[in-house]
């Protein structure tokens, strides 16, 4: 993806991106997708966020983007979008026949707000279906993705404790949650109610992750990328 302002572009190569910010904002975001062709594999990508930090998500996705026309184009017009809370998933879906209710970001309405999610990894779904979760006929996925599984058990969880933002679960108990995920597959995780957002870094994951704090002044105005 590209990101920045009209007059300064950094380019970010992963799977997830976030973007969070201490006043409603609009960056620039573009993605990248010279080289592709008809012949090769697709990329499906999704990006979301809450225009004017309401508590409805706006996500706009493709599954199957093979060129930087259609979709892509629409996110030239989001200087119309201020929010302080941006996720992005780029994926390869190669053979997977996914759709666009199976294309992530996910979003579910939960506690009168909109909650989006992002996995990056593969779970056991037969493992995941053992999970003891209340079974809410509102909180069933609509694809087969395990990563929307995934983020409907989670939700499961967060009714059990009768919790309505992210910050009123305990983070020990939230991380908890990620680990016992972690433990039947890979799992990288975004998670965010609008208000707080979680991210998880899995111990088994095959990527790095990297953040940058940003602060004015902005003399240099350069994006830095740690690793941990």
């Amino acid at each position: 993806l590209d990101i920045g302002s009209e007059n300064r572009k950094e380019t970010v190569l992963g799977d997830i991106v976030v973007l969070n910010f201490d006043v409603m904002s609009t960056p620039s975001i573009s993605l990248n997708l010279k080289g592709l062709s008809d012949d090769n594999n697709p990329l499906g990508w999704g990006i979301a966020c809450y225009p004017n930090d309401d508590q409805a998500s706006f996500i706009v996705n493709d599954p199957v983007a093979r060129a930087p026309r259609g979709l892509t184009e629409s996110l030239a017009e989001w200087q119309d979008f201020r929010s302080t809370t941006f996720v992005c998933k780029i994926k390869g879906i190669f053979n997977q026949d996914y759709t666009h209710h199976e294309t992530q970001p996910f979003s579910r309405s939960f506690a009168g707000r909109d909650w989006v999610y992002i996995h990056n990894g593969d779970l056991d779904k037969n493992k995941l279906e053992s999970f003891p979760a209340r079974r809410s006929r509102l909180l069933e996925p609509l694809g087969k993705a395990d990563s929307e599984m995934a983020f409907c058990y989670l939700l499961s969880l967060m009714c059990e404790a009768n919790v309505r933002e992210l910050s009123d679960v305990n983070p020990n108990e939230l991380l908890s949650w990620f680990m016992k995920l972690n433990e039947i597959g890979t799992a990288d995780m975004v998670i965010s109610d609008g208000i707080t957002t979680a991210i998880y870094y899995g111990f088994s994951s095959p990527n790095n992750i990297f953040y940058s704090r940003c602060q004015p002044p902005r003399e240099n105005d350069i994006l830095n990328l740690n690793t941990t």
